[in-house]
């Protein structure tokens, strides 16, 4: 079923620049897609959106768009109890705020919810110092030679972010 990307949308007019071409591209995307396997449209939307971190918060500017615990049971299809087991084992960046919101910076995940590479060794590393993950979202977040933490670890450079995380905790421990 081709899907025709100069569709027309009921109140166009109404929608800014960026939905407009959010739609447009939603449709390239549905191209080839076996739509008639779809019980409810309703359902496959609640879906993606779930996917689409929550509003901005007062954090943002540092840690970027975050995603609800809700959101991420939703997303990942894992129970709560999984997430905070990810959460214990550090597979899993969270961090609550001063309302006890638990929150999940986005930076940690792919388009597909694929999680950063070496997260696991990089939050080992820093919690023989420091056990804060507001710290550790701040040291990821950090600008290294033009660039973050984070960064440098969607690049692959994994070896490099552990070195420089062992550099941090002796500095941390240092009085």
């Amino acid at each position: 079923m081709a899907v025709d990307v100069a569709f027309q949308v009921d109140r166009a007019a109404e929608l800014s620049p960026r939905e407009l071409e959010l739609l447009k591209v939603l449709a390239r995307g549905l191209e080839g897609c076996r739509l008639d396997v779809v019980d409810s449209p309703a359902v496959l939307v609640d879906r993606w959106l779930a996917s689409i971190p929550d509003a901005a918060s007062p954090w943002t500017d540092l840690v970027g768009p975050c995603f609800t615990t809700k959101a991420l049971v939703r997303r990942l299809g894992i129970s709560r109890q999984a997430i905070s087991q990810a959460v214990a084992k550090h597979t899993l960046l969270r961090v609550v705020t001063a309302d006890k919101v638990a929150l999940f910076p986005a930076f940690q995940f792919d388009g597909h919810f694929g999680r950063m590479p070496g997260m696991k060794a990089v939050l080992d590393i820093l919690a023989e110092a420091v056990d804060d993950p507001w710290t550790w979202v701040w040291w990821l977040n950090t600008p290294l030679d033009g660039r973050t933490l984070v960064e440098a670890l969607w690049a692959g450079e994994v070896d490099a972010v552990l070195e420089e995380a062992r550099d941090a905790v002796n500095s941390w421990r240092q009085p």
